[in-house]
């Protein structure tokens, strides 16, 4: 039986577009590497001052008290409470089984990147409210890099999902500033130094790049052998 076979069109990204990827996480190493020699080097550092003189806040203002509200969606619960969200969403709307297994398993295996490197450094936080989740080192910043990864990889899954252009930018807007005001509070909270948000920040972008290839190279690999299925079927 002759089978006319048509070739499956894949839709391959430029090289420009690796490229700037592999671009974007060198030069966040780069910073994080950077930013852990000076706070290796000296106890205070001077950006960590100024930002702190501008950001932090007394525990009795209003402003305090919405980030102490939108900090917690760094906090296990709140992640853990997005997970859950993002659970049922992605399989009852989309059967994305393969999206919910890489965010959850890439959340626990970045939030004991995080400790390890917590450990490593050993820096101490700033002075705290005591009422504030921040319990262990300070550098990198747990809430920014385990965040930035949780809800970036997040958006990213809804974005791809779904259809409409309004919605995927109304997402990936909402997403990005999300991430931005949760690595603020910290700061503002002081329950981080400056320093600690931004090395977070770096290692997040990085991770969430390396999650979103992994993503993509497991669709690759459903669909081709969803093509070699169908073919052995016509065969």
């Amino acid at each position: 039986m002759e089978i006319n076979r048509q070739p499956v069109v894949r839709n391959k990204r430029p090289v420009a577009h690796h490229i700037g990827y592999i671009t974007i996480c060198f030069v966040a190493v780069a910073i994080f590497f950077i930013i852990a020699e000076v706070v290796q080097q000296s106890e205070q550092v001077a950006f960590d001052t100024a930002i702190r003189n501008i950001f932090v806040l007394e525990s009795q203002s209003f402003l305090y008290q919405v980030f102490a509200k939108i900090t917690w969606l760094g906090n296990k619960p709140g992640v853990i409470t997005m997970l859950v969200i993002m659970l049922v969403w992605l399989i009852w709307r989309y059967r994305d089984f393969k999206g919910i297994i890489l965010l959850i398993t890439m959340v626990i295996l970045q939030n004991e990147f995080n400790k390890a490197i917590k450990d490593f450094y050993q820096r101490e936080r700033p002075l705290i409210d005591p009422a504030i989740d921040a319990l262990g080192y300070s550098f990198p910043s747990g809430h920014a890099m385990t965040g930035l990864l949780a809800y970036g990889l997040a958006t990213y899954l809804i974005v791809v999902n779904v259809t409409s252009f309004k919605a995927k930018f109304i997402v990936g807007i909402f997403g990005s500033i999300l991430i931005f005001l949760i690595g603020l509070s910290r700061i503002i909270l002081s329950a981080h130094y400056p320093t600690d948000v931004v090395a977070g920040h770096a290692l997040g972008i990085v991770t969430l790049i390396i999650s979103i290839y992994l993503y993509q190279w497991m669709k690759r690999i459903a669909l081709s052998k969803k093509n070699d299925k169908d073919t052995l079927q016509v065969t």
